[in-house]
């Protein structure tokens, strides 16, 4: 099924833990998927993880999208906050997409935890393509990365098998283990292999 012509505009959508027990605890505050010219525009997105004990993982995703043509994400406010994480494991991604043509643009984007952090992350299951126009974004994230492995990540935007335009984009990463040669903490990267 095809969604066509979807709009979410000037919400506010927050999403809070309320339970910890699974092996991967994961919040999701919005799918997006199969759309054909959307508008996803001017909402405020939090999520908070108040529940997850500091050092275990925990999976915070505030917008997937996948299969998506002629998406706009544009002037959202995007807060992720958890004390979980560790090297390697847990996540707080902002934006995270598969196969899709979209467009990030002029979203301020605030994210920490104590693990792997990314505020856009587009990634490729099947090797499928995608198509990426990231422009005048604030990203902000905070993660734990004291290893070269790869899935410790802490970036700004993490592209795999897609093309990526990237303008004006305002990027500042932390890591919250200090400074770290071989962590793979960066602003814009291409890191992880699919």
């Amino acid at each position: 099924v095809v969604v066509e012509n979807l709009t979410i505009t000037n919400n506010e959508i927050s999403a809070v833990s309320n339970h910890f027990s699974a092996d991967y605890p994961t919040i999701q505050a919005m799918i997006i998927s199969s759309v054909t010219n959307g508008l996803i525009d001017h909402n405020n997105i939090s999520m908070i993880d108040t529940l997850c004990p500091e050092g275990k993982p925990s999976y915070l995703y505030a917008m997937n999208f996948a299969k998506s043509e002629d998406l706009t994400i544009s002037n959202n406010n995007f807060v992720l906050s958890s004390k979980g994480g560790q090297n390697a494991a847990g996540t707080a991604y902002a934006l995270q997409g598969t196969t899709s043509k979209v467009k990030i643009i002029g979203n301020n984007i605030t994210s920490a935890n104590n693990g792997p952090n990314l505020g856009i992350y587009v990634a490729s299951w099947s090797g499928e393509h995608s198509t990426i126009y990231a422009a005048d974004n604030f990203i902000n994230v905070t993660g734990f990365a004291n290893s070269s492995d790869p899935w410790a990540v802490i970036s700004g935007i993490e592209i795999q098998n897609g093309d990526i335009q990237a303008y004006n984009n305002f990027i500042i990463t932390d890591n919250r283990a200090g400074y770290v040669d071989i962590a793979p903490v960066y602003g814009i990267s291409y890191t992880q292999y699919m």
